[in-house]
């Protein structure tokens, strides 16, 4: 009896200090329960701050000491490789590039563009040359497309889709191949091919990427076709900087062997870049010269080493 009546004083007790403290004691609790409608302090975001302006990568820099070749500076050729497809890039590069940049013509270009454009280029000097789409090793995943020159194709049938080919146009001084990484490693399939370019009077230039043992340049020389490879190509990556990085690889390669090629494609990254840097080429000791006129001087050189004379005296 004596335990029930102390329980009942405590309950009482207790239960009168809490009414005596309800306000301060809810106050507390819910001072530290979340509430839904509780106001949620925005945290502190900081404006962007914009990067101070970078200036655009350095061109290439000057080379003065560039060894002179047959009494000339170290000479460097270009191709724009793809035009036509795309009217109004190629009127673009038609106007913004030196007309030492040969263009390499798409064959399906409506022939009708494709006249406008090549006859452009014979009224500003400049050299024009045709795509050969060629089977490439991914063939047929990657198609080089209709007429194409193909490994599994007949004789017969590679001419035809050849005198095609160079019935889209007349005025072209060279063709230069289209994929190919296939075609180009069989000399039965090139030696007709190199033939009917020399009855043609068309040089022969293999893009970077194709070569093979330089099996189409052993195949070009036994058919007396004249033969050039791309050393560079300058826009894998269509970037300012990394274009002016491959303009420097150029350029060095020159400087080495006294000439070099490069090839670009139409697109205005491309275009800008490439002008900008011819502007500034004499002063660094290079010229700027045609394909053609590349092969020559280097046909001249091979004769006079083959005669034995010094072209660099």
């Amino acid at each position: 009896m004596q335990g029930i009546l102390t329980y009942v004083l405590v309950v009482v007790l207790v239960g009168g200090w809490i009414w005596l403290n309800a306000d301060s004691t809810r106050e507390n609790w819910n001072s530290r329960t979340p509430r839904a409608n509780a106001p949620v302090l925005a945290m502190e975001v900081q404006e962007p701050v914009d990067a101070p302006a970078q200036s655009p990568p350095a061109l290439p820099p000057e080379i003065t000491d560039a060894a002179p070749v047959n009494g000339n500076q170290p000479a460097i050729a270009l191709i724009l490789s793809g035009a036509g497809m795309s009217e109004q890039m190629t009127g673009q590069a038609l106007d913004t590039l030196p007309r030492e940049v040969a263009f390499a013509y798409s064959p399906y270009t409506n022939v009708a563009t494709l006249e406008n454009f090549t006859q452009a280029g014979l009224a500003a000097n400049r050299e024009n040359l045709l795509l050969l789409p060629m089977e490439p090793i991914t063939y047929p995943k990657d198609d080089p497309g209709p007429k194409a020159l193909l490994s599994r194709a007949s004789v017969k049938q590679n001419t035809d889709n050849l005198i095609w080919l160079l019935s889209r146009t007349a005025n072209i001084s060279g063709v230069m191949n289209y994929m190919g990484s296939r075609f180009l490693t069989d000399s039965n399939n090139l030696r007709p091919v190199f033939s009917a370019l020399n009855r043609n009077k068309l040089f022969f230039v293999e893009n970077a990427g194709s070569a093979n043992e330089r099996l189409a340049e052993t195949t070009a020389r036994i058919a007396k076709t004249p033969y050039m490879a791309v050393d560079v190509t300058l826009d894998n990556i269509l970037t300012e900087h990394d274009i002016r990085l491959q303009l420097v690889a150029l350029e060095k390669r020159a400087a080495e062997r006294g000439y070099a090629l490069g090839v670009l494609r139409p697109y205005p990254v491309s275009l800008q870049t490439v002008d900008a840097w011819a502007d500034t080429l004499a002063r660094r000791g290079f010229r700027l010269i045609t394909p053609s006129t590349l092969w020559k001087e280097n046909a001249k050189n091979d004769k006079n080493r083959q005669n034995g004379i010094n072209p660099n005296p």
